[in-house]
């Protein structure tokens, strides 16, 4: 299986946002009238479930052009929803939709909803793909153990899905819970080298396991069609800012870990017990869980340790031009987390449906601040045509 390698620090996203009806705003399935009001669909696609958009971005060098880029698509997208009556959120579930969702059209998606039955009708989550550029098939899984343990870290500085059915669930990030019900999901495997992945990919596609690398859904999991790490535990944030806040943390913490000496990393390698148990926690809790951070048992706050591994990675984000987005974390992440402040604005508002309408206006207002500001950097070629984007 061949790789196809990146140039270092080039970083990617995949941002699914929520379709929502203008009147009620329940999920609405009209992704096909959305994309055919947008006047460039380059870089926005559809996705399983019918009131998903995904902003699949062009091959950035840097997080600043990385953000530019989703604030021009979402700029693009905010306008064609507004003429079709549809709004945009981020959320890692909606809130309050109880009702059955459509699927989208296509062969791939057909296929999927006849092998899962009943359950993918459960599976309607949202979240935030962060891609890695990687130089070989070899530092990608070198880079992706490594990366394992701080997985909880991620999942629980990025949790934004309290509610779901119009209850709060009692978790931070609710989707984990459901996807769990689904094979290939969760935490990936250990691989002890490059031939070993292919190995089991290869042997995998044969047995009808994965039909193809994007059916391999796990937090974590190489690309090497497109030269990447990808990072896939992460719930999908209500704005660009946060968005990009943690990409920056996800882009400095891989190339800190590709050089990093076992003794100073945060959180080494566990049990895989331990590493299940921390994800659990993560999803429940958020950053006030509990993380066994040590084969002992031993234990810090995710609050705690997102702190210290942001102090880490000032100096690395400082050279890979991140540290605005990096410092952001530490407010739109950290100080306030995401599910947090849902059922903050919840408690303020009165109910789920206006603390909705609040954030898809931040959202929409997050949009027009950018409409007229001219494109920060071409398309990155990146070994890639200009403008190709990460599918």
């Amino acid at each position: 299986m061949d790789f196809n390698a990146s140039p270092r620090a080039s970083v990617g996203a995949e941002y699914e946002l929520l379709l929502l009806d203008a009147g009620t705003l329940d999920l609405a399935d009209r992704i096909d009238d959305l994309l055919q009001a947008c006047l460039d669909r380059r870089h926005v696609t559809a996705e399983y479930f019918q009131p998903t958009v995904e902003i699949v971005s062009q091959v950035c060098p840097n997080i600043p052009s990385l953000e530019q880029h989703l604030l021009e698509q979402l700029a693009m997208l905010q306008t064609a929803a507004s003429r079709v009556g549809l709004r945009l959120a981020g959320f890692g579930t909606h809130p309050f939709s109880k009702r059955q969702i459509a699927i989208s059209s296509g062969e791939r998606y057909q296929s999927l909803r006849a092998t899962t039955g009943n359950v993918n009708h459960l599976q309607v989550t949202y979240g935030l793909h962060i891609h890695v550029g990687m130089q070989s098939g070899e530092q990608a899984i070198t880079v992706m153990n490594r990366l394992r343990p701080y997985l909880p870290l991620l999942l629980a500085l990025s949790a934004n899905s309290p509610y779901w059915r119009g209850l709060d669930t009692g978790f931070a990030s609710y989707p984990q819970r459901m996807l769990l019900t689904l094979p290939a999901f969760g935490l990936p495997p250990r691989f002890a080298d490059w031939p070993s992945f292919a190995h089991m990919a290869e042997t995998a596609q044969r047995a009808g396991i994965f039909p193809s690398l994007k059916d391999m859904h796990w937090d974590l999991r190489p690309r090497p069609d497109f030269g990447t790490l990808e990072i896939r535990v992460m719930d999908s944030q209500s704005s660009v800012e946060a968005t990009t806040a943690l990409a920056a943390v996800c882009l400095a913490l891989v190339e800190f870990l590709k050089v990093a000496d076992p003794d100073q990393v945060h959180v080494p390698e566990l049990p895989v017990w331990m590493e299940a148990e921390n994800h659990y926690r993560a999803s429940l809790a958020g950053l006030d869980g509990l993380c066994i951070v040590g084969c002992q048992g031993e234990q810090r706050r995710f609050r705690e340790l997102a702190l210290d591994v942001l102090n880490t990675l000032a100096p690395i984000a400082v050279q890979l031009d991140a540290l605005e987005q990096l410092q952001r974390a530490v407010a739109l992440l950290i100080d306030d987390s995401p599910a947090a402040r849902q059922r903050r604005l919840r408690r303020k508002s009165g109910s789920l449906r206006r603390m909705v309408a609040q954030v898809a206006a931040e959202l929409a207002a997050e949009a027009r601040a950018t409409t007229g500001h001219a494109p920060l950097l071409p398309p990155s070629p990146h070994n890639r045509r200009p403008g190709q984007s990460l599918r």
